[in-house]
């Protein structure tokens, strides 16, 4: 045998079969991110949903109230019936902050009460005669029928939608702080060996029905939303 053709060829480990090496030296280290930034996302992040959460609330409550107070006066249930007979408008404010209020006199139904600083906030022509509910206390009008109530109903659902989705941001962020905390202590207090249980939603059959029913909840309201809304339009343009 030719001890030449054998000379300097070490014995090499045989590859598996189906398997092939990737061409270039394997480090093994994971690719790193550059310093602060994911502090910066995180913060970014946190910043996002503090706002959806303060957003939704605070929609939420005060559109609410709001709806269901119109709500009360549109329907009949507060208030003094009668009409409001334009005599001037007022508009102040610009684009998006644009408001105008509507200045009359008010005569109830019955014709015992006559108030001639009777207001409503919306714009109306001068010399119309509006069929509405007055505030005795401050003379304010509410506009009552279909389009009215659907409009209060809209706003009202859209409010509950807020207020579900500031809630459910409210949650999210309970969990990301529970979950911040329980990593950082035991580093803190020299447990950091200590295996850490990360915070996971509800696994549970009975979390997910209860997770799906409250996305249904808000899908619900949101067509609802969208339902009134195409009503109050309707009625705008029919009357």
């Amino acid at each position: 045998m030719d001890k030449s053709s054998t000379a300097g060829h070490a014995p090499g480990r045989k590859q598996a079969p189906g398997r092939k090496q990737a061409p270039g030296k394997r480090t093994g280290k994971k690719p790193t991110v550059g310093y602060g930034e994911g502090k910066v996302a995180n913060a970014i992040t946190g910043a996002f949903v503090v706002f959806l959460v303060v957003m939704g609330f605070g929609f939420g409550v005060f559109g609410t109230l709001s709806a269901v107070d119109g709500l009360r006066y549109a329907t009949g249930s507060s208030g003094a019936p009668g009409h409001l007979v334009i005599d001037n408008c007022r508009t102040s404010g610009t684009g998006k902050n644009r408001h105008t209020v509507c200045y009359g006199t008010f005569t109830s139904l019955d014709g015992r009460t006559v108030d001639p600083n009777g207001s409503i906030h919306s714009s109306q022509r001068v010399g119309a005669s509006l069929r509405v509910q007055e505030d005795l206390s401050n003379g304010d009008c509410y506009g009552v029928g279909v389009e009215q109530d659907a409009g209060w109903s809209a706003q009202f659902c859209g409010a509950v939608v807020a207020g579900l989705i500031g809630l459910a941001g409210l949650f999210g962020t309970g969990l990301a702080i529970v979950d911040y905390v329980r990593g950082r202590l035991p580093r803190r207090f020299g447990l950091a060996d200590r295996p850490r249980r990360r915070m996971k939603f509800p696994s549970e059959p009975v979390g997910f029905r209860l997770l799906k029913a409250y996305f249904w909840t808000i899908a619900g309201f949101f067509g609802l939303t969208a339902l009134s809304g195409i009503i109050a339009g309707t009625a705008a343009v029919v009357s």
